[in-house]
């Protein structure tokens, strides 16, 4: 986690160790990791999708994370979703004033056509403008990946002939980046969308591919930064997400 010291309070190398006794601790102001959840999802997948991130945010066990819960105020909720928005969650421009260590980019339930007629279409790509040059990291979801896509590269999603809808095993590319480093040959992720960007294009903007599908691509780019994380799956969805 953090260690902030305080001025003339930083530990020798010997006080130190392998390890945080109550002396340097005393002198530590320690803070957790400040990671934003941009939640686009509607009223029926709202809660589950927070649920799923959290779960996996919070499965770090080591590092103390505070989750920062956002919504686009420009996307309309029933009541209910509402009441949980305005008890749970953090208005953006609160969020951007305490700052953030990282943030993440939910899907969303958008129909075919421009994506710029999506109601948080400006609210979404000012936020990832905002993350690039103030977040150390941010990750894409599905229809998130494609916005970053459209909206920083000007790429066009692609409508498929038929839904990506599944669980496919994915193989590893590059299986010496650190990001995908010891992990299994064959990764099995869900997808569900209409659209894709096709791996020529994330290539030709520069990004590494690190997980794909012979059959419904890429699942996982990242930029040579590492600052911009996209998926094209859903890795956070419940056993029975698909089913739903």
């Amino acid at each position: 986690m953090p260690l902030v010291y305080s001025e003339n309070s930083a530990p020798s190398i010997q006080e130190a160790g392998s390890s945080i006794n109550n002396k340097i601790a005393s002198k530590a102001q320690i803070r957790p990791i400040r990671i934003g959840l941009v939640n686009s999802m509607p009223d029926a997948a709202f809660e589950a999708t927070e649920r799923q991130f959290l779960r996996l945010i919070g499965s770090e066990p080591v590092l103390q994370i505070e989750p920062i819960l956002i919504s686009p105020t420009s996307i309309k909720h029933d009541d209910k979703i509402a009441k949980h928005i305005r008890a749970y969650y953090t208005p953006i421009d609160h969020a951007q004033r305490w700052g953030l260590d990282g943030i993440i980019f939910t899907g969303a339930n958008i129909p075919n056509g421009p994506m710029h007629n999506f109601p948080s279409w400006w609210e979404l790509t000012n936020l990832m403008d905002w993350a690039e040059n103030n977040v150390v990291s941010t990750i894409t979801s599905c229809l998130a990946t494609h916005i970053i896509m459209k909206h920083r590269y000007h790429v066009d999603r692609i409508l498929q002939k038929e839904k990506v809808w599944w669980l496919f095993p994915h193989e590893i590319v590059d299986d010496d980046h650190p990001l995908v480093h010891n992990m299994n040959s064959d990764i099995w992720v869900p997808h569900s969308r209409w659209n894709d960007i096709s791996e020529e294009e994330f290539l030709k903007q520069g990004h590494k591919i690190l997980m794909k599908n012979s059959t419904v691509g890429v699942q996982l780019a990242v930029s040579r930064d590492f600052k911009l994380v996209m998926l094209q799956g859903h890795p956070e969805y419940d056993t029975t997400s698909l089913a739903r």
